[in-house]
């Protein structure tokens, strides 16, 4: 099996249960993941670590996903932004991909769509980055 070369993938979502779940799925796809329940605690935390990817919930209590783009912008910290939200405000999804998001899924969302919303937003961005199965999904 082909190791992920991605350090992580950081989950932020309020709802500590869609932060497990994400991550088991993320991890069962060779890649490392971390997940956070604020975007306080994922921005103290981002201080230090280097992310390759951020899935991030927009709608969470505190600082949304988009006061922590905003936040991550103004630290100097540049990574792809997967946002996700259960709400269907075609509005949002405008602001997100005005803001530079690099994917964009409404929940309930499949694991193909978010594994590939991942990797294509670390591929564009440049980082190296592979996910077991990529490559013979690609040939077929």
């Amino acid at each position: 099996m082909m190791e992920a070369q991605c350090r992580y993938i950081a989950v932020i979502d309020d709802d500590a249960s869609v932060g497990r779940s994400l991550c088991r799925l993320l991890r069962s796809s060779g890649l490392k993941a971390v997940s956070f329940t604020t975007g306080g605690e994922f921005i103290r935390f981002a201080m230090h670590q280097t992310f390759d990817c951020l899935i991030l919930d927009i709608h969470m209590p505190g600082l949304d996903g988009f006061q922590v783009q905003d936040r991550l912008e103004s630290m100097g910290i540049k990574v792809p932004i997967v946002f996700i939200t259960a709400l269907g405000d075609p509005d949002i999804q405008v602001k997100a991909i005005a803001k530079g998001a690099a994917g964009y899924l409404q929940k309930p969302f499949t694991d193909k769509a978010l594994l590939d919303r991942i990797t294509d937003a670390i591929k564009n961005s440049g980082r190296k980055c592979s996910r077991p199965g990529r490559e013979k999904m690609m040939k077929s």
